[in-house]
């Protein structure tokens, strides 16, 4: 049986790039599957932790591939400096040691960073040594490969990738007895995915609608800070913040939302909460970042323009007000991301990609 080896984040780090390769894992079958960890596993940690942390993963990769033979290995960056930095050298590693049946898959994007790497000769001479020599790199916009083209590494090598959600995602029917409607956000706190200027919309809207409610769902650094601020808004319990949901929980979340919100100018790849979401059937409000753009549109979704706090408060109003017209466009939503997004269809995809790179690199030994 071939072996894989699939490096990310520890489990214990919460996101969409852990619950994508815990899907994959999974449900890939016919491969032996083995993994390695990186990452701080959302802990504080001082420079010299980090330091010691990522040499003593480079010499737990090194010992790893030097005592198994790995048909491919697959590991998951995001386009970011630190991420580079560390898979770079673990990319490093591997490469000295032989390797070059690799694939790497871009989750998050930074594309400022790759503007400023195409136009530095020292970085982009560096960047195209470590990731112009792997097998393959996954990315999950045209707009990305565009950007990888640019700094150098060849097209032939860059495909398009999707992210999904897992296939026992069971949605169950709304409570019967919640008269109250509510919106709900499921994602990290971070200040770039709109957290701030969504917690000022709603209060925006608040006394017009008294019956409507906002849910954070999810943690980050931001929460305690978004929090107090949702505190000083003397809101009650109007605001509430459940924390990190997985599982039930968040499929009980989701049949119970009236409509989903990522109000999000992070660097997204497709954020699997929104997949989730659509899957669910939620009308949704959201922004064109990243990968969004090939998902939604403006004929399936709210697309924000501007992320402030008027515009959200703007799209969540008009949704409100004719919420049956969109509830029929999520139905639509929901069977397409069923039929293109679900954990058979996109692991089906990846392990063809795996099969073809494995193939690829056979030819080439022999």
């Amino acid at each position: 049986m071939q072996k894989i080896l699939i490096i990310s984040p520890h489990p214990q780090t919460h996101g969409g790039v852990v619950n994508f390769i815990e899907t994959l894992k999974s449900g890939l079958s016919g491969y032996e599957i083995h993994s390695f960890f990186v990452g701080s596993r959302n802990i504080e940690e001082s420079a010299f932790a980090t330091g010691k942390r990522i040499f003593t993963g480079i010499f737990d990769l090194n010992r790893l591939a030097k005592q198994q033979k790995f048909d491919l290995i697959h590991i998951n960056p995001s386009f970011n400096l630190k991420s580079l930095i560390r898979d770079g050298l673990l990319l490093l590693t591997l490469q000295r040691l032989g390797y070059k049946n690799i694939v790497v898959y871009f989750h998050g994007w930074r594309g400022g960073l790759a503007d400023k790497i195409a136009g530095s000769p020292l970085y982009r001479k560096i960047f195209i040594k470590v990731f112009d020599r792997v097998a393959g790199i996954i990315v999950l916009a045209p707009e990305f490969k565009q950007q990888l083209e640019q700094i150098g590494i060849a097209s032939d090598k860059i495909l398009l990738g999707k992210t999904m959600f897992a296939k026992n995602l069971q949605i169950p029917s709304p409570h019967p007895q919640n008269t109250r409607q509510n919106i709900l956000f499921i994602s990290r706190f971070d200040k770039a995915k709109g957290i701030y200027e969504l917690l000022q919309a709603f209060a925006l809207i608040a006394d017009k609608f008294p019956e409507l409610d906002l849910i954070f769902a999810g943690d980050g650094k931001q929460r305690a800070n978004l929090e107090k601020q949702a505190q000083a808004l003397h809101l009650g319990e109007r605001i509430k913040f459940p924390g990190y949901v997985n599982g039930s929980e968040k499929a009980d979340l989701l049949a119970n939302a009236t409509i989903f919100i990522l109000p999000t100018y992070f660097p997204e790849g497709m954020p699997i909460a929104l997949l989730e979401a659509m899957a669910a059937g939620k009308p949704i409000i959201t922004s064109c970042v990243g990968g969004i753009k090939l998902v939604l549109s403006n004929k399936n979704a709210i697309i924000l323009e501007q992320i402030t706090p008027q515009t959200i408060a703007e799209a969540i109003e008009s949704m409100l007000l004719s919420l049956k017209s969109w509830q029929k466009i999520a139905a639509y939503n929901a069977d397409y991301a069923r039929e293109n997004f679900s954990e058979s269809v996109v692991i089906k995809e990846i392990a063809e990609i795996y099969r073809k790179i494995i193939a690829q690199c056979q030819i080439s030994q022999n």
